[in-house]
């Protein structure tokens, strides 16, 4: 019975023999690229011709890449490229007919190629969500792991840092790893968050006296504002912004300025806040109505010695009154 992989192929007689013809590689070796790869087509009959196709394309030899034996049989690729992928047929005939035909389907193995890490954006600020994704040609697909700063391996393809801070600042290598071809390669973004942070010598301040606040950032921003208990701060008569509206002076302090301060620095893409700093402002009357304990504790001890005197010098004084008195 005539097998159904028998149609007509490309114009040629149909095969008329009772084995299929098959393809081996040699040393069962695997498919890799940069490596060499050997195929024969079985059996090995004298007096044949063998003829080898790709794609439904007839293979000639190519110098440096592809060589075929003398009689055809044997197929090398000297160095086997992700090109190389396809459907190989072999073909045993004689002068006018297939006498062997069959087909094998060549999986390269590649890579990985050097990774690409998306988005491009190197710079955020602090408060956003970092996700980063990365990519690498690989057959097969790649394991991806990612490295923050040296440690920390992640083992996912992509990565997801919530609200990020400054400490978030540095690098993330993504590396990726090919069990097959036993080969790994890496790609490293360097991202930088933008924070800022109020710096104040004490938040605790007496009335009348003055109050410096300074904004920091590590990297200077286009724009700095200033904001007092979650509302814009306006500026009195009384404030004073520096050049950059990084350091804020108010001079004297008043009772109202006690409460919440926090520095907005804005950048070309974002904008960030600083944590809030709590000022608090001493009232000069508290430190007037209200005596130390050392202080308390001296009144209590003249009020004694006082008393103690004055107790002395009434019974001197009834003495001297009681001597008068008596008839000599």
């Amino acid at each position: 019975m005539e097998s159904p992989s028998a149609s007509p192929h490309r114009g040629r007689i149909p095969w008329q023999g009772l084995l299929l013809a098959d393809i081996q590689i040699i040393n069962d070796s695997k498919p890799i690229e940069g490596k060499e790869l050997v195929l024969t087509c079985e059996p090995d009959i004298p007096g044949v011709t063998y003829l080898w196709y790709k794609d439904d394309q007839e293979l000639q030899e190519i110098p440096d890449r592809l060589q075929l034996s003398s009689n055809n049989r044997i197929l090398t690729l000297l160095n086997v490229t992700r090109e190389d992928t396809g459907i190989y047929e072999c073909e045993i005939r004689n002068s006018t007919t297939v006498i062997f035909r069959n087909s094998h389907t060549l999986d390269v193995f590649y890579g990985p190629d050097t990774p690409t890490i998306s988005p491009s954006e190197e710079n955020y600020c602090s408060g956003t969500n970092l996700t980063l994704f990365c990519e690498a040609d690989s057959n097969p697909p790649a394991e991806y792991s990612w490295i923050i700063n040296g440690q920390n391996e992640v083992p996912s393809q992509e990565l997801h840092i919530p609200s990020m801070s400054t400490s978030d600042s540095g690098s993330y290598t993504c590396q990726v790893r090919n069990s097959i071809t036993d080969l790994s390669n890496i790609a490293v973004k360097n991202i930088t968050v933008h924070g800022a942070v109020i710096q104040v010598s004490s938040t605790t301040v007496r009335e009348k006296d003055s109050l410096v606040l300074t904004c920091l950032t590590a990297q200077p921003g286009l724009s700095i504002q200033w904001i007092f208990n979650s509302q814009s701060l306006q500026l009195t008569d009384r404030m004073s912004l520096s050049t950059d509206n990084s350091t804020l002076t108010i001079d004297p302090v008043m009772m109202e300025d006690e409460g919440e301060y926090q520095c907005e620095v804005f950048y070309l893409n974002c904008s960030s806040k600083s944590d809030s700093v709590s000022i608090t402002v001493k009232a000069l009357e508290s430190e007037d109505t209200h005596l130390l304990p050392g202080a308390i504790a001296g009144i209590v001890i003249g009020a004694f010695v006082a008393l103690v005197l004055l107790c002395i010098l009434a019974y001197f004084l009834y003495c001297s009154k009681t001597r008068r008195s008596r008839p000599v």
